[in-house]
């Protein structure tokens, strides 16, 4: 049976000649945290009566509202709590006995405040026991890549070959938030067999909520021994929205006579392939189906597909099967939403495409001599035509060696054949007679151009990486990203263990981080709550690395553990 705590918050009242609650006018503003100054039992008390009450007393004094959903209570008594805050001191009644011999552990989470929004900088948590000694377990570890980590909830759950711990369903056994940073400690633990989930929990209400909470995984159960020797004390997160349920086309419309784009509630993806003629379009009462030219997804927005139509649309009603159209997450779109009604259009196409994206941005380093440029348009280009003439040029007017190529049908991109030369300016000369979108219409004269960094600007990276689990399969992917305001990433896969090495590193702090591909797909895997996948191995260097030009930076091992 679930058991929840209930919470009775009382505050003073105001009475007349009291002071209002909130900052003293004037004067500097109050940045400090709140604290525990005080607490009874004492931290780590022992043969504590099972019927005693808590107290534990703050610096300052704290806001009611967010006690809810900051305090911890492991393990739950069997009838509820009541809590009271009266300005600084909080007191806590256990309606029912604690059970003998027994360690009692009460968090208090980072959600709690002072009157002026000041967060606790760090969980706190007062551990006593009703018998003669305590649990010691442990488990610490971090929450990677949010810019505020403050009230993420660790949450820690007991498990065993029989038992798998669902967090849609159980409240956790025991509980802790994460600081700013994203570190946590999971203090006083029983010994056993955990299982830990790191969740946003938007309801407070201590139960995951598929889709509306974010969640993080962990590569394995934790395991505290009886004997107190340490756990293992890092175990790291990303977090991630479960997505289960297909894309919903929620617009369909024609862009003009020649092409319809469809809107989805979330980003889409054709890598699962799409057989030509299953995509189709048909007009109310019509027999046969309009032609499609071919079909893609937008970069800047991956929620919209584009359809072009061979014969032009007529000002009539119109019926689009879709059928094998799947998110990101490769969950596919419902059969019952197969089929999409829209209004067609007889309107010409009369505009030709911008330019909407360029990288590496216009005028900027070329930071990888042998690096590729991309232009991508609001619609597709033909083809064909820009192949027609010297789209890209030196400073002289000739032609690199290079290709251009199309990536996608809405961008066009150059690729040196071999390193460019240092200082040389590539330009690229859009004009009318070169870009026009396929129903012929020119886009805007534009000149772009880009600097090949000089050589002796680069630097190197390198080190071995090592892995742990010598049993483990699957390529290691790795990525530099550089610390400045022009945030530069550099990636590298190697096959396995062994030595890296980044080339062409502009100047800069870097942070160096990866993981390891087990499942083979390409991408980082985070797993699934039920049933129970763990997310796959990731890694992050713990310090950040200086590159400096023309001195190459060794011995950055990395380990996966």
């Amino acid at each position: 049976m679930t058991r929840k705590i209930y919470i009775s918050v009382f505050s003073l009242l105001l009475l007349s000649g009291c002071a209002q609650k909130g900052p003293p006018p004037g004067g500097p503003v109050d940045k400090t945290a709140p604290s525990v100054i005080r607490t009874y039992p004492e931290q780590r008390a022992v043969n504590v009566s099972p019927d005693q009450a808590v107290e534990i007393e703050f610096s300052e004094a704290v806001q009611p509202g967010a006690l809810s959903q900051s305090v911890f209570i492991t393990p739950f008594p069997e009838e509820n709590a009541a809590i009271r805050l009266r300005g600084r001191l909080l007191t806590i009644r256990f309606r029912k006995p604690l059970a003998d011999n027994a360690t009692c552990v009460i968090t208090l989470g980072t959600g709690i405040k002072d009157y002026r929004g000041n967060p606790m900088e760090r969980s706190y948590s007062l551990a006593f026991s009703t018998g003669p000694r305590l649990d010691e377990g442990s488990l610490g570890g971090r929450v990677w890549g949010e810019k505020d980590a403050t009230g993420i909830n660790i949450w820690a759950y007991r498990c065993d070959s029989l038992h798998s711990p669902d967090p849609s369903r159980q409240e956790p056994d025991y509980s802790v938030q994460c600081g700013r940073n994203g570190d946590f400690t999971l203090s006083y633990l029983a010994p056993g067999t955990y299982r830990l989930f790191a969740v946003k929990d938007r309801a407070a209400d201590r139960l995951y909520q598929p889709v509306e909470d974010q969640i993080g995984l962990t590569t394995k159960d934790a395991v505290v021994l009886p004997d107190s020797t340490p756990a293992e004390s890092l175990f790291l997160f990303r977090l991630t929205t479960a997505d289960t349920a297909g894309p919903v086309p929620v617009k369909a419309e024609a862009v003009d006579a020649g092409c319809l784009r469809v809107i989805f509630n979330e980003a889409i993806s054709l890598a699962g392939g799409i057989p030509r003629d299953s995509l189709r379009i048909t007009a109310a009462g019509d027999i046969g189906s309009l032609v499609l030219r071919d079909y893609w997804v937008d970069l800047l927005d991956e929620r919209t597909l584009h359809i072009p139509v061979e014969s032009p649309l007529r000002d009539q009603e119109y019926a689009l099967l879709l059928p094998g159209i799947q998110d990101k997450n490769g969950n596919m779109i419902a059969d019952s939403l197969t089929v999409v009604r829209f209004s067609g259009s007889a309107a010409p196409d009369t505009t030709g495409p911008r330019i909407t994206r360029i990288t590496p941005a216009p005028g900027s380093l070329l930071a990888d001599p042998g690096e590729a440029v991309r232009i991508l348009f609001s619609e597709a280009v033909d083809s064909a035509l820009f192949r027609k003439g010297p789209l890209f040029s030196d400073t002289a007017g000739a032609p690199p060696a290079g290709s251009v190529w199309m990536p996608h049908p809405m961008e066009i991109g150059f690729l040196p054949a071999a390193p460019l030369p240092g200082g040389m300016r590539l330009v690229c000369s859009i004009t009318g007679d070169l870009v026009r979108d396929r129903q012929g219409n020119p886009a805007a004269d534009s000149t772009i151009t880009w600097t090949v960094a000089n050589p002796d600007t680069f630097s190197s990276m390198s080190g071995v990486l090592t892995d742990a689990d010598s049993g483990a399969a699957g390529a290691i992917f790795l990525r530099a990203t550089q610390l400045s305001a022009a945030v530069r990433e550099y990636k590298l896969m190697i096959p396995g263990p062994g030595p890296y090495r980044f080339e062409h590193l502009l100047p800069g702090l870097y942070i160096i981080e990866g993981f390891r591909d087990q499942d083979g797909n390409g991408s980082y895997s985070y797993g699934s709550v039920l049933p129970w996948t763990p997310a796959e191995r990731f890694f992050v260097h713990p310090d950040t690395v200086k590159i400096r030009s023309r001195w190459p930076n060794e011995g950055n091992d990395l380990i996966i553990n």
